[in-house]
């Protein structure tokens, strides 16, 4: 016959699994969550015409962190949002280098 004493740990070993067990699912299935978006990204243009703006279409639903220009020098420098308007998709560019 088993002991109260080994029914008990049992019970106890199988509790502080299941514990485990739905922790480790918990957290995996919060990690690859977060797999599925796109942290960072970039849209290039090459300037054909400095006179005119330049046009980029972005993704739906992102957002402008930086404008910048890559001169010929290799060096680049900011266009401040005076220099860019966002209409929706639709990004136009005053080129400034």
């Amino acid at each position: 016959m088993i002991e109260p004493k080994q029914i008990m740990a049992i019970i106890v070993a199988m509790m502080m699994l299941a514990v485990g067990v739905f922790s480790f699912f918990t957290i995996w299935v919060g990690m690859s969550d977060i797999e599925e978006f796109a942290v960072s990204g970039s849209e290039c243009v090459t300037v054909t015409d400095p006179s005119i703006a330049q046009t980029v279409t972005i993704p739906a639903g992102a957002t402008i962190t930086r404008v910048y220009e890559t001169l010929n020098t290799g060096s680049s420098q900011n266009i401040d949002t005076g220099n860019y308007t966002q209409t929706g998709t639709s990004v136009s560019i005053n080129v400034t280098g």
